[in-house]
């Protein structure tokens, strides 16, 4: 088992697409996201940008995973 990368609970990983991993999170839920899109997160900005993100997916979250791009993030911050 791995580690989500948003929140930082356990997670299984399906890095087969190293540019856009698909992540079946215990608590965010099922998301895919960019490599670009997860280096752009303003993570220095705003301190409660994990919670923001995981809401997103919450908010969004159907039978398929969930796609977090450059263009969600800025929705998002």
């Amino acid at each position: 088992m791995a580690i989500c990368m948003i929140c930082n609970s356990k997670a299984d990983i399906d890095d087969n697409n190293t540019h856009e991993p698909k992540i079946a999170c215990s608590s965010c839920g099922k998301f895919r996201i960019t490599d670009v899109a997860l280096n752009v997160i303003p993570k220095n900005v705003d301190p409660n940008w994990r919670i923001k993100i995981q809401d997103w997916i919450r908010m969004n979250q159907t039978d398929r995973y969930v796609l977090i791009t450059t263009s969600v993030i800025k929705t998002i911050f």
